[in-house]
């Protein structure tokens, strides 16, 4: 008598870069409790001088997690430590006041296909009053932008607020702060699409200050200038990309 084996979920790892750990708790916590059918990690990796204590204090609360704390304060540099620290096949790299239902992640995990490198979806604001309502305008000003943009090179935008990724090509670039951004374009050069899930909600919590909610806007407007400002100077978008040793090996999931 012959068994029919349901097929199995690839395993995934959840990569948690945070600068302020405490404000981070809740997003851990929210990883650790999803259900997922595979097996599932969850990395924390807490970046900042001073911050080692406070490392320390997250693997006491959550001693399932695995803590890994680096001085650098580069959220590149923090994704890459995250992600070197797991051989799952995909990872789902979030911002630490993110929070993603389960049913979310397990769609955006199931969108993936031989030639899906990516999935992105749709972030939305938990959060009422005029800065949220302002925060959702420019999210959405920028998507359009992007996908105007990126659509006239065939292109599409992975959005660096929660997006699962193949771990082979989840290597961020260090030198430029819109890492998303240049990510995107990479991907795609080496023959994969990334597919936006808008029906895939994740929860997000913009800054509660004015100032705060300024100084992100001019962050990410710096960032996105430096590397589109890249892309002309080089004339074109596939000049972007640049090419590594873990780079060369993009050919598929473990």
């Amino acid at each position: 008598m012959f068994k029919l084996f349901k097929p199995q979920e690839p395993s995934l790892a959840i990569v948690i870069p945070t600068c302020r750990p405490f404000k981070a708790l809740k997003t851990i916590e929210n990883a650790v409790k999803i259900c997922y059918p595979g097996r599932k990690e969850v990395i924390v990796v807490v970046n900042g001088k001073g911050l080692k204590r406070h490392a320390k204090e997250i693997k006491r609360l959550f001693p399932q997690v695995k803590v890994i704390y680096i001085e650098r304060r580069n959220k590149a540099a923090a994704l890459n430590a995250g992600v070197k620290a797991t051989r799952c096949s995909l990872v789902a790299v979030l911002d630490d006041d993110v929070l993603v239902p389960g049913e979310t992640l397990k769609g955006a995990v199931s969108m993936f296909d031989p030639w899906v490198g990516a999935v992105a979806v749709r972030t939305v604001s938990v959060r009422r009053g005029l800065i949220s309502i302002a925060q959702r305008v420019l999210d959405n000003a920028l998507f359009h932008v992007f996908r105007v943009f990126l659509g006239k090179a065939g292109l599409s935008y992975l959005n660096g607020a929660f997006a699962v990724i193949r771990r082979r090509l989840a290597v961020f670039n260090e030198d430029v702060g819109a890492e998303d951004l240049e990510l995107s374009l990479r991907i795609q050069a080496v023959g994969y699409k990334i597919v936006y899930a808008p029906e895939l909600v994740a929860l997000t919590e913009p800054p509660s200050k004015i100032g705060g909610f300024v100084k992100r806007c001019l962050k990410w407007g710096k960032a996105v200038l430096t590397v589109l400002v890249a892309g002309v100077k080089t004339n074109g978008l596939s000049c972007l990309l640049y090419t590594s040793d873990a780079a060369d090996e993009l050919d598929g999931v473990d």
